[in-house]
């Protein structure tokens, strides 16, 4: 056991030997021992542990106790709209990823869903069946050129 583990055991597990590795306390308490450095070294780490055991644990806002607890606790309350929702919005700013997307769907799936709920159009009994070709063809072409109502 050198000068240098002992420090690095001192600073992970404390000043107290019983928190000390199992494997390593009985090399550790034979440094400390005979070194004076290590015995400084543990004096200024029990000073640390004593502070530290006096300082109180500082409160938790409400919000975040109520975060951890449903998150420990599942979502075994959710139901299949609810899973759904939140696998798509998420629960945390970063996982609005598809938010942009929907707000940009939405109004396209809409326009389908009135074209589609419309009647579809009959074509008109009025006009002859060749006008409407040219019609058609004249519009499929962008060509206005000609125009069918002269």
């Amino acid at each position: 056991m050198n000068i240098d583990r002992f420090i690095e055991i001192i600073d992970a597990y404390g000043s107290k030997p019983e928190h000390w590795p199992s494997d390593e306390r009985e090399k550790a308490s034979a440094l400390l021992a005979v070194s004076e450095k290590a015995q400084h070294y543990q004096h200024q780490a029990s000073a640390l542990d004593a502070l530290l055991d006096k300082t109180p644990a500082p409160e938790l806002p409400i919000t975040l106790q109520q975060r951890v607890i449903a998150q420990v606790a599942g979502n075994e309350n959710l139901n299949m709209w609810q899973c759904l929702a939140q696998w798509l919005f998420g629960q945390r700013p970063y996982e609005h990823i598809l938010r942009p997307t929907l707000m940009f769907l939405f109004p396209l799936l809409i326009g389908l869903l009135i074209g589609f709920s419309l009647p579809f159009m009959q074509d008109s009994p009025s006009l002859p069946d060749d006008i409407i070709a040219t019609e058609e063809n004249h519009l499929l072409a962008l060509d206005v050129s000609t125009d069918m109502w002269e």
